[in-house]
């Protein structure tokens, strides 16, 4: 099993491909955030947790489709 073949995949060097997913998951981490908070106080964010998993699905579209 090839450690790297992921990177070879995505055609992207270690730090790139870290950079690209830890962007992710600070979105994510801020998504769950917003809804968490939606859950409890429905008047708050009510667009933005969805809002970021848009953006994160068109982000990641079109790195993987390129």
């Amino acid at each position: 099993m090839k450690i790297f073949k992921h990177l070879e995949d995505t055609n992207e060097d270690y730090f790139t491909h870290m950079q690209q997913s830890l962007s992710i998951s600070l979105k994510m981490f801020k998504g769950s955030f917003y809804a968490f908070t939606h859950a409890f106080i429905p008047n708050l964010f009510e667009k933005n947790a969805s809002n970021i998993c848009r953006d994160i699905v068109e982000n990641v579209s079109k790195r993987t489709n390129a």
